[in-house]
């Protein structure tokens, strides 16, 4: 340790969360961590907090993997509170704030570090670490929508309750998402669709609208929660045309995963 700098021991992802999110001002971090990234976009911070987020792009594709945490980050980026910079090299894992940094080591499913002064000698040396690699490094552009236009989009075709339940699923699950261990966002629209008993032809006008899906996806979507028996799809004739289809959801042929993200609906 340096001379004249005091440190402290962190144990712990959710330990170094803690401090992250209680930084207000312009902030710096580094990470290949796409946990931590996505915690950090979905967890409540001070007003006025921005952050500067150089990642690689194995952790980007993560990150734009789950739809929700794409549709989050876009929005954070759109409003300025988020800058991305794609890197294609070993940096040092840090989150450097005004006054602090927590220099942290990742390693499986966890995080330890030191939480140290930013104006020390190693602090300084930290940013300007950092500033050289963010200013050769070329920055992340969105293209999804933002997560405000899918449900606001959702909102006009399914109404106001089912976008609230919807966001709620998909803040439940985005954890689960990361791991490849439950159902994406577009079957949950489609669930929580099939839940209010709506058309499968408003899934597709909601998707074309959103920019997240065709009529194809949600028609495949369909068809296999169909087969799986977790809906049941009633044909509708009105003399024009080809049926309409009717979706209603069987609750108890859920998951668990997918029954604890909907108990806002039961």
């Amino acid at each position: 340790m340096l001379a004249g700098m005091s440190a402290e021991l962190v144990h712990g992802r959710s330990a170094v969360l803690e401090q992250l999110v209680t930084w207000s001002g312009t902030n710096t971090m580094s990470t290949t961590d796409p946990y931590l990234l996505g915690s950090l976009l979905t967890r409540d911070r001070p007003a006025a907090t921005t952050w500067s987020v150089l990642t690689t792009v194995s952790c980007l594709d993560t990150i734009e993997s789950v739809d929700y945490l794409s549709w989050s980050l876009t929005e954070a980026i759109e409003a300025g509170t988020f800058t991305v910079s794609r890197i294609d090299r070993q940096i040092p894992s840090v989150a450097l704030g005004e006054d602090e940094l927590i220099a942290f080591i990742e390693f499986e499913t966890t995080l330890a570090g030191l939480r140290i002064g930013a104006h020390g000698e190693l602090g300084l040396l930290l940013k300007h670490c950092l500033g050289e690699v963010r200013g050769s490094s070329p920055q992340w552009t969105p293209t999804q929508p933002t997560l405000t236009t899918v449900l606001d989009t959702y909102e006009a075709h399914f109404g106001e309750d089912a976008a609230m339940h919807l966001e709620e699923c998909l803040g439940a699950i985005w954890d689960q998402q990361l791991a490849g261990e439950t159902y994406d966002a577009l079957e949950f629209a489609t669930l929580v669709a099939a839940h209010n008993g709506s058309w499968l032809g408003n899934l597709g006008a909601w998707g074309r609208a959103s920019g997240v899906a065709t009529e194809a996806d949600f028609s495949r979507i369909k068809q296999r929660f169909e087969e799986a028996g977790l809906i049941e799809v009633e044909s509708i004739a009105d003399g024009v045309g080809r049926p309409q289809q009717r979706l209603t959801l069987r609750l108890d042929a859920l998951d668990v995963t997918a029954r604890e993200a909907l108990d806002t609906l039961v």
